[in-house]
């Protein structure tokens, strides 16, 4: 309810429109939805969890950049968020994550993660950069990746938040012949996939393939060029870092 300047007493919906942005999301996307005024923190994460299929308990939010994470059981009239348009930042996170973070620390430069390349990011067609986010999710609730069984290079499923293949990742230092093929397919300065192809550069024949593949006449997997990082990728006994390497639809 609310009173005009008449007087008049009129009806209010109460909903509030707010958005919300991953902070992982490079692309800065936010999500908008509809939450009532009286909402609590718990209420926004709900409504999280039926579009994103993320469990409440793995999702922190934050009320701009310098501001702390907002408990469950504060409203969001209480943490400053008055009218519609407002933005809520959210950090998705494995039930394994031992402490809390800052939004100053969550890009952490040894935490899993896979990204587009800077190079291929405009490129990049809109639905294949959603999956791309769907793996980041994945990621970060503690989703391994799975080492594809065949094949003579390294290929890896990663999965979203129901659990489900999303996307293949072929990382450029474990195709055959490249210095961390999982197969026993071993560096030799004389040795290559074919005539012509360096090991390392088969993710970017891939690439290449499908954006010459003008409205899909050849039906090539939609593919573009990523970074990732985790431990299940073989090392060799290297330290974990982040590989290139080709992404496509799984």
């Amino acid at each position: 309810m609310s009173i005009s300047a008449n007087g008049k007493v009129q009806r209010t919906s109460g909903d509030l429109k707010i958005f919300v942005k991953d902070v992982t999301d490079k692309q800065a996307k936010k999500r908008p939805i509809t939450v009532k005024t009286w909402s609590t923190v718990k209420d926004v994460k709900d409504v999280l969890q039926q579009h994103l299929h993320v469990p409440a308990s793995a999702q922190r939010l934050f009320f701009r950049p310098s501001g702390g994470e907002l408990p469950n059981h504060r409203s969001l009239q209480d943490a400053g968020i008055y009218r519609s348009g407002e933005t809520l930042l959210l950090e998705i996170f494995s039930d394994q994550s031992s402490s809390k973070v800052s939004l100053t620390s969550l890009n952490s430069s040894t935490a899993p993660d896979i990204c587009i390349s800077s190079s291929t990011l405009d490129l990049t067609h809109k639905s294949l950069r959603s999956t791309v986010q769907q793996a980041r999710r994945g990621l970060a609730l503690g989703l391994k990746p799975a080492l594809v069984l065949d094949g003579s290079g390294g290929s890896y499923f990663f999965r979203n938040a129901r659990q489900s293949n999303v996307a293949i990742f072929k990382p450029a230092d474990e195709e055959p012949y490249a210095e961390n093929n999982p197969r026993g397919y071993v560096k030799s300065d004389q040795m290559s996939m074919r005539d012509g192809i360096q090991p390392g550069e088969a993710c970017l024949r891939e690439v290449a393939a499908y954006l010459i593949d003008h409205q899909g006449f050849s039906s090539v997997p939609m593919t573009t060029l990523v970074e990732a990082r985790h431990p299940a990728f073989n090392h060799n006994g290297s330290m974990m870092k982040l590989t290139e390497g080709g992404a496509s639809l799984g």
